[in-house]
């Protein structure tokens, strides 16, 4: 689709998660660790945070986890509960 695509990873988890690591690279995603406190998801997500408030033109924040600023942690969690509402 020829988006770039950056994903923060706790630098632990990068080590915890290579197998999915190594995929995302293989997609062509490049994978920053974060490096501070817990070096873990809080702190990535600080980062993602960071670089989206930096960059604002050409970021967009996508996580896949219920935390953040709102909208996302409601969007995160509605893409989430079961399709009660699709028509059959």
């Amino acid at each position: 689709m020829g988006i770039e695509c950056i994903v923060y990873m706790g630098e632990l988890d990068i080590e915890r998660q290579a197998p999915n690591v190594a995929r995302m690279k293989m997609l062509g995603a490049k994978v920053r660790p974060a490096q501070s406190g817990s070096k873990t998801l809080k702190d990535a997500t600080n980062e993602a945070i960071r670089d989206w408030i930096n960059n604002p033109v050409d970021t967009h924040y996508i996580i896949g986890s219920v935390v953040g600023p709102h909208p996302y942690p409601d969007m995160v969690a509605r893409q989430r509960e079961p399709n009660l509402y699709l028509p059959l």
